[in-house]
Order: structure tokens, then C-alpha cells, then sequence
């Protein structure tokens, strides 16, 4: 009887030392995924360049993603001298 409860005590800690060992093989596997993650959004980012990016909803709910450099965004579209100015006169 006694046998068998040392057999019993050596199963549960070969159990116990497997449940550990596989916690720990997943636990390098998730660090790995996330840090393969992370050094993809680093990427996205060239030398120099600091990207704003915007999200928007479509319609159909889909999402759409706008990446544009600082200076691209902050532009002049048209100059000073352009555009019109047509005086407002009020029919009576």
C-alpha cells in the first residue's frame, strides 16, 4: 500500500512538472507573437517620418485608415492670391 501511494505522489508530480514545463513553452510563445506584433507596427514607420493616422467608418462599416506624414497633412492646398470672392447682394 504503501508503494502505491508513492507511485501516486511521483505521477501527480510528474503532472505537476509537465503542467509548468507547458505553461511556460506557451507563455514564450505568446511574448514571441507579441513582440513579432509590435516590431510589425514599428516598421510601418520609416526613418524620421512620424505618421498620423486616422480611422474612419465606412457606410458599410468597414474601416478606413488614413497614413500621412505630419508635413503632407499640414500643407497648403492653395495659395494666398487664390480662390474668389463674389460680393453678396441681397434681392428684395
Amino acid at each position: 500500500m504503501e508503494s502505491f501511494f508513492k507511485v501516486i505522489g511521483v505521477f501527480t508530480l510528474s503532472v505537476f512538472i509537465g503542467a509548468i514545463v507547458a505553461m511556460v513553452f506557451l507563455l514564450k510563445r505568446i511574448i514571441k507573437i507579441f513582440r513579432q506584433t509590435m516590431r510589425s507596427f514599428s516598421d510601418t514607420k520609416t526613418a524620421g517620418q512620424t505618421y498620423e493616422e486616422k480611422r474612419r467608418a465606412g457606410k458599410d462599416g468597414e474601416v478606413m485608415i488614413d497614413r500621412q506624414t505630419a508635413q503632407r497633412m499640414n500643407r497648403k492646398i492653395f495659395d494666398k492670391n487664390e480662390g474668389e470672392y463674389v460680393d453678396y447682394t441681397e434681392e428684395v
